[in-house]
């Protein structure tokens, strides 16, 4: 459920633009509530009890998306939702997976923030952890020549700052990666963009599934509202991964996200932006070894996700 936050209006109804007072009870996310503060105080429409106000609330807001500032929170989150985890790991699972094999055939054991140790690799090279391990499996046997080791990234942009990228973008933590010796090695950028105000969002009309009599598309009247704002940083995020020159052996993703009104979790992914990898010609079966040790002595670092559930559960 929604996390209501108070009105932001006056305790004496104090009247703005034309003597209406904007309804602002419901549950806003942060930038909602900061464009709507800007814009107040830009045009002199409200006095600073107001402002204070939408101030306070923009801080609670914030606070409830302190877990966006974690990776390895953001990551356990997508892992939790098949959706999100199938949205935004499918192109390590087509590397590993090529047609006309099935990518989701398998289920996979997924680990989130493997510290170099554990798994037998030298501490002081990059990169410190793998940020998401793969490693499928089925009924009969663990595959662990498909094992994929993920480089992940998360950017947050704001609408004062739409442009703000990742601190650094990956690019020597795959190679490291591929040092190492992983079968198969992506590269993943996870943009959570600020949510834009809700009159600056697209409507997009709604096509009839029954053509015209000369075979038109028919609009039925009724219109999609989406926020675009992810789309676009999903673009932009894109080009600066295509610029880093990746070798063919490293996959990758740039997906950009929308949260649901309580900030909680995911509700809307991009399609696109993603490249499967090749396989690393110098696979370590040393590194093997240790993923297969790792997955029977510390279990619990792992989590299992079926693709699908069994027929009658």
């Amino acid at each position: 459920m929604d996390t209501e936050l108070p009105s932001l209006e006056h305790a004496d109804g104090g009247a703005v633009i034309g003597g209406a007072v904007p309804e602002l009870t419901r549950a806003f996310r942060m930038s909602e509530v900061e464009f709507r503060c800007d814009f107040l105080w830009d045009s002199r429409l409200v006095s600073r009890p107001r402002l204070l106000g939408a101030f306070r609330i923009r801080q609670m807001a914030a606070l409830m998306l302190d877990w966006l500032s974690s990776e390895a929170e953001v990551l356990k989150r997508i892992v939790a939702n098949r959706q999100a985890l199938a949205s935004t790991m499918h192109f390590a699972l087509d590397s590993a997976f090529p047609y006309p094999e099935h990518a989701f055939a398998q289920s996979v054991y997924v680990g989130i923030n493997i510290p170099r140790a554990k798994l037998q690799l030298s501490p002081d090279q990059r990169p410190g952890d793998v940020d998401c391990l793969i490693v499928p499996f089925s009924d009969n046997e663990i595959l662990l020549e498909r094992t994929i080791a993920i480089e992940a990234k998360i950017v947050r942009p704001s609408i004062s700052n739409p442009g703000r990228n990742a601190n650094t973008m990956g690019r020597a933590q795959v190679r490291g990666l591929l040092c190492d010796g992983f079968p198969f090695v992506g590269l993943v950028h996870i943009s959570v963009p600020e949510s834009m105000p809700s009159h600056m969002h697209w409507e997009v009309p709604e096509i009839s599934d029954i053509a015209g009599s000369n075979g038109e598309l028919i609009e039925t009247g009724e219109y999609f509202i989406f926020d675009p704002f992810p789309l676009a940083s999903a673009r932009r995020q894109e080009g600066r991964v295509l610029a880093l020159g990746l070798p063919v052996e490293v996959g990758y993703r740039v997906i950009a996200m929308t949260l649901s009104n309580n900030g909680e979790r995911f509700c809307g992914f991009t399609i696109g932006e993603a490249r499967a990898g090749a396989r690393n010609p110098v696979v370590s079966h040393r590194v093997l070894e240790a993923v297969r040790m790792l997955l029977t002595t510390e279990p619990r670092l792992f989590e299992v996700v079926h693709w699908f559930n069994e027929v009658g559960t």
